[in-house]
């Protein structure tokens, strides 16, 4: 299942954990939802100050294609700021299992930066649980 960042964090948020919130004042991130990294890299982040910046990022983007894939929408959301932090839980098939994959450092060079640490656990959650507090620390 690929999902784009839209879809992760309306997860999150039904299962009570924050996001950044939409709307609001500035500034803001113009973010392509397309399922694949690396959309900064790629020209599918903007950081706007203004709602014509919002406009132009957002004309910009829907159309285009990202990573194979064609932007269809954007998510836009105040900027975020505070500590980043990278998580990831993925479907790891040979071993019929989750992989969680933290890193206390996030970033757009979270793939090249090797700070990232992962566990393998069962398909449910108190073992999801369980990894991130391990990897995390908060045993």
């Amino acid at each position: 299942m690929l999902l784009t960042e839209a879809d992760g964090k309306a997860l999150f948020a039904e299962h009570g954990i924050p996001i950044p919130p939409t709307g609001g004042g500035g500034p803001w991130i113009v973010k392509a939802q397309v399922p694949a990294g690396g959309r900064g890299k790629a020209g599918g982040i903007v950081r706007c100050t203004s709602q014509s910046e919002i406009d132009s990022a957002t004309t910009s983007m829907l159309g285009m294609r990202l990573k194979g894939h064609t932007v269809a929408s954007v998510l836009v959301e105040q900027a975020a700021t505070g500590d980043e932090h990278y998580l990831s839980v993925m479907v790891d098939a040979a071993s019929y299992g989750l992989r969680v994959i933290y890193s206390a450092t996030g970033g757009v060079e979270i793939e090249d930066s090797h700070s990232a640490a992962s566990r393998l656990c069962a398909p449910h959650p108190g073992a999801v649980e369980e990894a991130l507090a391990e990897l995390t620390g908060d045993k």
